[in-house]
């Protein structure tokens, strides 16, 4: 009795493994599912945003991290983000792993699934590559794995925006802040102001520079003189309704101030 007990579980262990079950893991081509994969240095200060301390979606915690990003697109075998099974960030040198978290919202009304990990950062992390490893169930009944292999960003650490002042116009806010370098000669440096919607990483729009274009608004300007950038912001994004991520930039690291605007009462 006890020798069919063992040879049954034994045939229940090779049926059940992955080796025996005619289960297996499709390596795609072209990771066509991951939008981007971004690792680098984010300062994060919560500015005057205390009612909604993680209202961008992002894990709970203010200070400096090393930030891994990226975006799941629908599409070829993958119909559904609910398909997705685990979504890691590798890195190459010491095979460090981080599990990466979802959050959904809206970019400018287009669905999206934000995928994003935190870590203290440290000096390995800005060296060899970041390997971003998604693993999903396809449509034709097989488990299926990407990889897109990137580069860490430039160990930069550009301070979070300070000495911020806000005044209105007849019908907008004025906001500026110090400058940690020029925009227009500098090519890595930028300044951004992105506008979400509060308790959601729903982002409504980014407003940039003069020096660089694209966006949904260009009102930014920078005064070398006075090593000060500002920013035009419609009097709509007043209220509790809305925040801003007001960011210093070089290159891919972003000193980032959290901003809730008063209601514009003019």
């Amino acid at each position: 009795m006890k020798i069919f007990f063992l040879q049954f579980l034994l045939f229940g262990f090779i049926l059940l493994s992955p080796s025996y079950s005619g289960a297996q893991i499709i390596k795609d081509a072209d990771p066509i599912n991951i939008g981007y994969g971004v690792p680098h240095h984010v300062q994060r200060y919560q500015g005057n945003m205390y009612s909604h301390w993680n209202a961008d979606g992002s894990q709970p915690g203010m200070g400096a991290y090393f930030y891994l990003e990226s975006e799941v697109l629908t599409g070829g075998y993958l119909e559904s983000w609910d398909d997705i099974i685990q979504f890691t960030a590798v890195h190459t040198g010491t095979n460090n792993k981080y599990i990466l978290q979802e959050q959904r919202g809206n970019f400018s009304g287009t669905p999206v699934s934000f995928w994003f990990a935190l870590a203290k950062p440290q000096t390995w992390m800005f060296e060899d590559n970041w390997k971003f490893i998604l693993k999903y169930n396809g449509t034709d009944g097989l488990k299926h794995r990407q990889i897109l292999t990137v580069p860490p960003g430039a160990p930069a650490f550009p301070p979070i925006p300070s000495h911020l002042a806000l005044i209105k116009s007849a019908n907008d806010f004025i906001l500026s802040w110090s400058g940690i370098g020029d925009p227009n000669t500098q090519e890595s440096i930028d300044y951004q102001v992105k506008i979400f919607e509060t308790g959601t990483i729903n982002w409504i729009e980014t407003i940039r520079g003069n020096w660089s274009g694209g966006g949904t608004r260009v009102t930014g300007t920078y005064d070398a003189w006075l090593n000060k950038v500002t920013f035009t912001i419609p009097k709509i994004y007043g209220g509790e309704g809305y925040y801003l991520k007001v960011e210093n930039r070089v290159l891919t690291s972003r000193g980032v101030y959290y901003l809730v605007l008063p209601s514009f009462n003019p």
